[in-house]
């Protein structure tokens, strides 16, 4: 390995981080330990990623360090890990939207959003907590409780995306995927001093989006369907959409400012889609 990273990867850029992978200055499964040692010491005091599967992230570095020994052509987030807001679907991994009925449901397939992830060689590790059918300016749920400001544990990181914000500014990982309709991505970004990006709609995928219908009283078998409690739109008029898109949260775009991050001196940079204040 050639002009090997000396300092730590945790706050690299995802698009910083993946140049190093590719260029074998630093291991894929060298930059996951990294990111996993920081969630492990940080994660406690802000409750930020709450479903985290270290099994497989540490397979998927492993798999992804073996596709560049053998030369294989790889994907612009090859090794990076990224956490989903948990309304993402992700195949074999626990997706709640923050409700207790959905505790322990488990998607059989990818969002498309994690699917293009997984394409692009993003090693997907876990979920981030957002509140109840991710509708609240504040990140807390019955089933995961509440998420902390990296700045102040006593304040809150502000919602829906408050778990993706959080775990981004505190350098959990360099890249999360969160939703914005009316400021979800926005004003946790803010409250957290990085900046989120909402692109123009239509421009990202929604399909197999986890978000359930405000009527909806279990997870989805297939199709979704209402309660049948009196007051409640016959099934034939309802619909299960959603106007959210999935969007991305992380470190900075080109020229954008850097500030120092909670709980390290370090200062991050960042990706071409959005900004650390």
């Amino acid at each position: 390995m050639t002009n090997a990273l000396t300092a730590d990867t945790t706050f690299l850029t995802a698009m910083q981080l993946a140049a190093a992978i590719r260029e074998r200055r630093v291991s894929a499964s060298e930059a996951m330990e990294a990111q996993l040692e920081r969630i492990a010491a940080v994660n406690p005091l802000l409750n930020a990623i709450i479903t985290l599967d270290e099994k497989a992230a540490r397979e998927g570095a492993r798999a992804a360090d073996d596709a560049l020994a053998r030369g294989e052509a790889v994907g612009p987030l090859h090794g990076v890990p990224v956490t989903l807001k948990d309304g993402h679907a992700t195949a074999g991994m626990r997706t709640t939207v923050g409700l207790t009925a959905w505790a322990d449901h488990v998607p059989t397939a990818d969002s498309t959003i994690a699917a293009r992830l997984r394409k692009a060689g993003a090693i997907i590790i876990g979920k981030t907590n957002v509140p109840p059918r991710l509708r609240d300016l504040q990140t807390v749920n019955p089933i995961f409780g509440r998420t902390s400001n990296p700045w102040d544990v006593a304040r809150t990181p502000g919602g829906s995306s408050g778990g993706a914000a959080a775990a981004v500014a505190a350098g959990l990982v360099p890249l999360d995927i969160g939703s914005d309709a009316g400021g979800s991505i926005r004003v946790p970004a803010h409250l957290c001093g990085i900046c989120g990006f909402k692109p123009a709609r239509s421009t990202s995928p929604a399909q197999r989006w986890a978000r359930p219908c405000l009527r909806m009283t279990s997870p989805p078998n297939g199709r979704c369907s209402p309660t049948s409690s009196p007051g409640t739109r016959r099934p034939s008029r309802h619909r299960c959409k959603t106007r959210q898109r999935s969007l991305p949260i992380s470190r900075r775009s080109t020229g954008a400012t850097t500030s120092s991050t909670p709980g390290s001196a370090s200062s991050a940079t960042g990706t071409c889609w959005c900004a650390r204040q």
